[in-house]
């Protein structure tokens, strides 16, 4: 393994291991990564380098034992999520194959996935089904609300809230003000969980996240 190609590896790694919009698929990730333990010696040295713990670096190494159909929806960009990926690869192929196809279809997020495991390893005999089917009953029905400044000299209003719906979707927007420089924004229960998942990327509270996405300092 060259230098070089060691260090293409782990400049990949570094933009996209901890941004919220990654250009590199999920599978193109995990190959980078194995390029950089190749040419370092270990997953340690590489989170080191790059200043991403092993724990993480491991998730993403866990794309791998995807099934190759799902691996399919991750190359397309239909499940982008780290944890959804991880999560999935505990479960068996055609498990797998079930969630998948809810996530890439909208109908499950990261907690919903989280949730099914947990079960389905507690209720190895149930047909995943029936265990997905809980998970979705089982939702609490509660919209996040959030109220930020937005700074005399900030961002047009739509073009705020086009930062938000990039984030969280537009269909999970339930209702985005700005009066006074004073904006609220209200989202889905899902909408709640992507906020949470990009905020647990970025290693900031979801308060912390919303102001940075306000003031331009995240992207």
């Amino acid at each position: 393994m060259s230098s070089r190609e060691t260090d293409e590896a782990l400049s990949a790694l570094i933009v996209s291991t901890k941004r919220i919009q990654r250009k590199l698929d999920l599978l193109q990730v995990a190959k980078f990564l194995d390029v950089a333990i190749k040419g370092l010696g270990s997953l340690e040295t590489v989170s080191e380098r790059i200043g991403v713990s092993p724990e993480m670096l491991r998730q993403f190494a866990c794309v791998k034992k995807l099934a190759p159909q799902v691996k399919r929806l991750v190359a397309s960009g239909a499940i982008s999520s780290v944890d959804v990926a991880y999560r999935l690869s505990k479960l068996t192929s055609a498990d797998q194959l079930y969630v998948a196809a809810m996530v890439s279809k909208g109908r499950l997020v990261s907690a919903d996935v989280r949730a099914i495991v947990a079960l389905r390893m507690a209720n190895p005999r149930t047909p995943i089904s029936k265990i997905t089917e809980r998970v979705m009953a089982s939702r609490p029905i509660k919209e996040y609300e959030a109220r930020f400044v937005v700074p005399a000299t900030g961002r047009d209003p739509q073009a705020l809230r086009g930062r938000f719906s990039r984030l969280v979707g537009e269909d999970n927007i339930r209702a985005f003000s700005v009066e006074n420089q004073v904006g609220t924004l209200v989202v889905s229960p899902e909408g709640k969980d992507r906020l949470q998942e990009a905020a647990r990327k970025h290693r900031l509270t979801k308060r912390e996240l919303i102001d940075g996405l306000v003031s331009g300092g995240i992207p």
